[in-house]
């Protein structure tokens, strides 16, 4: 990626994106293999809240997953854990 201030070309964008896409994916499918219902809505928001700038300041984005994803208590109580060991290698 581009260094010192200078703007990233298209191909590093293109590739970050890819990134960021296949990295949300994954987490999706840890959600899912935790027994979250997580559909396409779901994905599409959560790349929404990535895109608007969530993802960088993580409390921010776990919070707003946690609203996202959690559609029972159980699935509340055990959000912080997966999203800390995924995002946040706890």
């Amino acid at each position: 990626m581009s260094c010192c201030g200078t703007n990233p070309n298209y191909e590093e964008l293109d590739e970050v994106s890819r990134l960021v896409a296949a990295r949300l994916a994954a987490f999706l499918r840890t959600l899912r293999d935790d027994g979250y219902a997580v559909g396409l809505a779901e994905g599409q928001d959560a790349a929404a809240l990535i895109a608007k700038g969530y993802a960088d300041r993580p409390g921010l984005l776990r919070i707003a997953f946690k609203h996202l994803f959690s559609a029972r208590k159980a699935d509340w109580d055990r959000f912080d854990g997966l999203f800390d060991a995924f995002w946040l290698g706890k």
